[in-house]
């Protein structure tokens, strides 16, 4: 029994996951997000990339941020387990948070592309506390809302 109600939960977390992805997406964005033991990553997939990208936690605060892309990417944490990269073939800004991944990472977390531009947004919600194995995490209202500011 417990076999099957682990291969449910990792069914239902790639179906929310999948929901995720095709409803977070615009003309100009697109953020996702997934989640295992020890890491939460968030992709905010840029179709033309060529501004300031901030990435902002469930209170607001700025957690990382990659200045507008040259040659090479210059990006840069705030938050000291935290990792974030961009991929200029690709249009993505990957944000990885390290670390013990429960119920505090919870909330809507938003990716900026430009100061008062393109915003998505995506629903974060880790509902267990204790870990033991990948397959007991689980996702619930994996919702995203996208919107775009002075259009």
């Amino acid at each position: 029994m417990k076999v099957v109600e682990n291969v449910f939960l990792v069914i239902l977390t790639v179906s929310l996951l999948n929901f995720c992805k095709s409803n977070s997406c615009n003309s100009h964005l697109c953020f996702t997000w997934k989640v295992t033991i020890h890491e939460l990553t968030l992709i905010c997939k840029i179709n033309n990339l060529h501004l300031r990208v901030l990435i902002g936690d469930q209170f607001g605060n700025t957690q990382a941020d990659c200045l507008p892309p040259t040659s090479s990417s210059n990006c840069e944490p705030y938050y000291q387990n935290g990792t974030i990269m961009q991929n200029q073939i690709t249009n993505e800004t990957i944000y990885i948070v390290k670390g013990k991944i429960d119920r505090h990472i919870n909330g809507n977390w938003t990716c900026r592309h430009g100061t008062r531009r393109d915003v998505a947004r995506v629903e974060v919600t880790v509902l267990k506390e204790n870990y033991t194995d990948s397959y007991k995490n689980e996702l619930k209202n994996a919702t995203c809302e996208t919107k775009e500011y002075g259009k």
